[in-house]
């Protein structure tokens, strides 16, 4: 490199990187990128269903939390797929158009299973004036101002898999999960 006596440079030089150093450093990165991905593990079966019991927890605990606050009576409606989440209004149930408390689908990878832990007849909210047809359509669990809860058990399972979450609420409105028999 030459220098004048102003000690600038003369000729006029390239600056940047070339073709070659550009690839390579892209595939060196590459390859560290896959390295991490290969060894960060994926969601498994138990993390998503666990994910869901503590959502439905969540969601259970803001109805409950509702309920008390506007004095009303809400109810949850279970289904193998899906659930919601509805208000007792004029002797009539209907779901509940609210931004976290709507209808929720699983994760197709989940099954979930409701159950009726003590013999409870929700049907002490005057729900005789409703058909008997609309059974599917009604709530199984009701959630009173009061912030107790019909008591209840879920299973979500994994399909194709061992792994399940338990949830169970009692009357009180506490609720618990449990995971293959830890409780969490």
């Amino acid at each position: 490199m030459t220098t004048s006596e102003t000690g600038t440079c003369n000729k006029p030089s390239s600056s940047g990187f070339t073709l070659l150093e550009l690839m390579a450093v892209i595939f060196i990165a590459g390859m560290m990128i896959g390295l991490l991905l290969i060894n960060i593990p994926g969601r498994t079966e138990g993390e998503v269903a666990m994910r869901e019991a503590q959502r439905i927890k969540a969601l259970v605990d803001l109805a409950r939390e509702e309920a008390i606050l506007n004095t009303a009576i809400l109810g949850i409606r279970f289904d193998h797929t899906s659930y919601r989440f509805m208000k007792l209004a004029d002797k009539k149930w209907t779901d509940l158009e609210d931004r976290l408390l709507r209808r929720r689908k699983l994760d197709e990878t989940l099954n979930l299973e409701f159950e009726q832990i003590e013999d409870t007849d929700p049907e002490q909210i005057e729900q005789s004036e409703q058909k008997k047809d609309d059974d599917d359509e009604l709530p199984q669990v009701a959630v009173y101002p009061t912030g107790e809860l019909t008591p209840f058990r879920l299973t979500l399972e994994s399909v194709g898999s061992p792994i399940a979450v338990f949830i169970e609420a009692r009357t009180s409105g506490i609720l618990t999960i449990e995971q293959q028999g830890e409780q969490l």
